[in-house]
């Protein structure tokens, strides 16, 4: 029995499909796009700040901000969260951690004086309040 060698055959030269990548490309990009878009749509609070013509810099580096929007809402470093969860949060904070709380100017004053004193009773006694410079 006499063995033949195997024939293989020539395979055309490889190509790129140059359209099929523009494809892609084109759909990456606006997926990007996108995303970006409503990632930062979701980290702007509307929060109209108060204005003061005499105002300081908190010392130190600010590690919280609370944030009181017009309806009332509470969030904390741009997260949303309810006041019964503040205090907990807070207490586990350094003593030395410098707060910076943010209302709204529509705010009530009885709301803002209700997080000034969640903040003081966890213990925490650096904190400011953001307001737009004139």
């Amino acid at each position: 029995m006499k063995k033949q060698p195997i024939k293989l055959q020539l395979l055309s030269p490889p190509k790129v499909e140059i359209i099929n990548l523009i494809d892609e490309m084109i759909t990456l990009i606006a997926f990007f796009l996108l995303t970006t878009v409503f990632a930062q749509d979701q980290q702007q609070l509307s929060i109209k700040l108060p204005v003061a013509k005499q105002s300081q810099t908190l010392p130190g580096t600010v590690r919280l901000r609370i944030q009181l929007d017009r309806r009332h809402r509470l969030y904390l470093d741009r997260r949303p969260i309810r006041e019964a969860e503040l205090l907990p949060l807070l207490k586990r904070q350094p003593a030395d951690t410098a707060v910076l709380i943010r209302a709204d100017q529509a705010c009530s004053y009885g709301s803002i004086v209700r997080l000034l004193d969640l903040v003081k009773t966890s213990g925490l006694t650096k904190v400011g309040f953001g307001v737009e410079r004139r």
